[in-house]
């Protein structure tokens, strides 16, 4: 197939081909298409710098904690550590998340992401401090019949 091109002042009266035609536009979208791909591909790269796995290990005395919350502050993204006191956060983090380790008794600890952060974590829980009050009354026991007749009233 061939076009005529009249009356145009780029072409003058040349012939062009379809197939050039479809030859140029092919390489134009290809061109195109490629520099947005590039813009895009630097565009996640450098999100993906700034982002980062964390895998790590929790104890406390040097005994792994199994059971110990792992989450993103302020979310509910999170995870648990397994049997040996070791998670693998389900998200990438970036510099500026805070990890929040939690166990009941223990003193919660927050761990904030910086560039120089590792990929796995070491963390060591403390125990909380725990101060109980009261006053002990001892009660004497009765004795013989007494005794019996306690024992009766504690069933009714």
């Amino acid at each position: 197939m061939k076009i005529q091109a009249k009356n145009h002042p780029l072409i003058n009266s040349q012939q062009i081909t379809f197939k050039g035609v479809c030859s140029l536009l092919m390489l134009f979208f290809l061109f195109s298409n490629m520099s947005a791909a590039t813009l895009q591909t630097d565009r996640n790269l450098s999100s993906v710098v700034d982002a980062i796995t964390i895998k790590g290990k929790v104890t406390s005395d040097n005994e792994a904690m199994p059971g110990v919350n792992v989450y993103l502050k302020d979310t509910q993204i999170g995870t648990l550590t397994d049997k040996n006191g070791e998670f693998s956060f389900p998200q990438e983090l970036k510099t500026g998340d805070i990890l929040v380790f939690s166990f009941l008794g223990y003193e919660t600890y927050e761990y904030t992401i910086t560039a120089d952060t590792p990929d796995y974590l070491s963390v060591s829980l403390e125990l909380k401090s725990i101060m109980m009050t009261g006053a002990l009354k001892e009660e004497s026991q009765p004795k013989g019949l007494g005794r019996l007749l306690a024992k009766v009233k504690a069933i009714f």
